[in-house]
C-alpha cells in the first residue's frame, strides 16, 4: 500500500513507473520528457473582454455571443487563419478555465472564443463546411464554429 508525506513526491514515482513501461515498448524507444514547456513563451491571449457586471453587453453583432468572459484571438491580414490558430485559441480558453484559482470562478458556460481577421482562408472555410462545422450568421462576415470544443465560437 502506498502512502503519501507532504514532502512525497509522487510524479518522481510516476515517471519511474512510466520509464520501466517503456522499456517494453514494441517497434521504438518512447521519449520521456518532465516538465516540458508547451511553447517559447508562457501562454497569452490577445485580449480578454470581460464582462464583470450582470446585463452588461456590448451592442453590435459581433459581440452577439460574448458571455461573461470572452477570449479573442486577432489575425492581422498577414498572419496565417488555419486549423493550428483555432486549436490554439480553444487551448487558451481551456487553459483559461482550468487555471483559475478555485472550481468553477471561470465557469466553461460562460467563454467564448472569437478570431478577428480582415478576410477568410478559403480553404480553412471548406474544411470547416465539409466537416459541417461552419455555419454562416445572418450578418455578413460573422461565423460560427462547432464540434471543435463547448465553447461559442
Amino acid at each position: 500500500m502506498l502512502t503519501a508525506t507532504p514532502q512525497s513526491d509522487w510524479h518522481a514515482g510516476f515517471e519511474a513507473l512510466l520509464r520501466l513501461d517503456a522499456r517494453n515498448a514494441i517497434g521504438g524507444t518512447p521519449r520521456i520528457e518532465t516538465a516540458h514547456r508547451l511553447g517559447a513563451a508562457p501562454p497569452r491571449v490577445d485580449f480578454l473582454v470581460w464582462l464583470q457586471e450582470e446585463g452588461t453587453y456590448l451592442p453590435k453583432e459581433i459581440y452577439r455571443i460574448f458571455r461573461k468572459f470572452n477570449i479573442i484571438e486577432y489575425k492581422n491580414p498577414h498572419d496565417q487563419l488555419n486549423q493550428r490558430v483555432l486549436h490554439k485559441a480553444i487551448g487558451y480558453a481551456h487553459l483559461y478555465a482550468a487555471l483559475a484559482e478555485y472550481e468553477n470562478e471561470r465557469p466553461v458556460n460562460q467563454i467564448t472564443i472569437s478570431i478577428f481577421r480582415a478576410s477568410k482562408n478559403p480553404e480553412l472555410f471548406r474544411q470547416l463546411e465539409d466537416a459541417g462545422q461552419l455555419t454562416a450568421d445572418e450578418v455578413r462576415g460573422i461565423y460560427h464554429v462547432t464540434g471543435m470544443t463547448e465553447f461559442p465560437m
